[in-house]
């Protein structure tokens, strides 16, 4: 029989720390943003007009939309509605539309493991008039290709955004993921949560529809009773079981007058 000796025993308890680690998952802090972003400032009296003018490769076009991106960072507002600046960058964002995405993805591809990373594809769906098949397509190829790399707060966004527009397969994608990375269970469990509060009729949706079904169709009928004519077999048979004891006594009568008959013959 083997027996592990002492020098195998510290080998087997240092691997097994190793996969306790893994398995409890640690939170990932955000990544500094590109270098270009930091420590630069808002350009301050842009208009909407200004903006209009602006290219997609325009830098203080970059930097006004990075700067929108983060102004989502307090709270569920996109932006301070008292900075006009501010204002004036979401309307021209919703302005260009779907023009728009490819400068907010490769902001997206430059600022790995960042809130512009996971809050732009949100602050786009709440928009709510650009397409978001490009924006859920990064997503999935950063769940796939970056699975260890993600976040809580973004697989909570991802889990968002996948429950509200993406499809079945992604949504096992992110269960998955979840039991790769048991940490990330609670940030998926908040987006199923939120999908609840904003669709609470989903998941009733089943019961909705059986009992609209079981409005429109015609209620069932108990069957009808069975007509006269159907009970006359049975009441010819009645009878005729009825009348068999007079039809036997006719007979017997006839025979006793019969023999009574052929007696008084004989005496004769």
């Amino acid at each position: 029989m083997f027996r592990p000796s002492n020098r195998l025993l510290p080998l087997v308890l240092l691997i097994s720390a190793r996969f306790t680690v893994c398995a409890e998952d640690q939170v990932l802090p955000y990544a500094p943003e590109e270098l270009f972003l930091i420590n630069r400032q808002y350009p301050t009296g842009l208009k909407e007009d200004d903006l209009r003018n602006l290219t997609l490769s325009d830098p203080k076009l970059r930097i006004a939309y990075a700067f929108l991106i983060g102004a989502a960072r307090g709270g569920p507002k996109i932006v301070d509605e008292r900075t006009p600046e501010m204002l004036a960058t979401l309307n021209d964002l919703k302005r260009r539309g779907d023009s728009a995405t490819p400068l907010m993805l490769d902001i997206m591809e430059k600022n790995h493991n960042t809130s512009l990373e996971d809050l732009i594809p949100l602050i786009i769906s709440r928009i709510g008039t650009i397409k978001m098949e490009p924006y859920l397509q990064y997503l999935r190829q950063m769940v796939k290709t970056r699975p260890d790399e993600i976040s809580a707060a973004a697989n909570e966004v991802a889990g968002k955004l996948f429950l509200e527009h993406g499809t079945p397969e992604d949504a096992k994608m992110m269960q998955d993921l979840a039991k790769k990375r048991p940490f990330l269970a609670t940030s998926l469990e908040r987006a199923h949560d939120y999908q609840r509060r904003k669709h609470p009729d989903r998941s009733n949706a089943t019961e909705t529809t059986k009992s609209a079904t079981a409005a429109t169709l015609p209620m069932p009928q108990p069957p009808a009773p069975k007509k006269a004519a159907e009970a006359k077999p049975s009441t010819a048979s009645e009878e005729s079981t009825s009348s068999t004891p007079w039809f036997v006594w006719t007979v017997l009568i006839m025979a006793a007058c019969g023999l009574l008959w052929l007696l008084v013959e004989k005496r004769k």
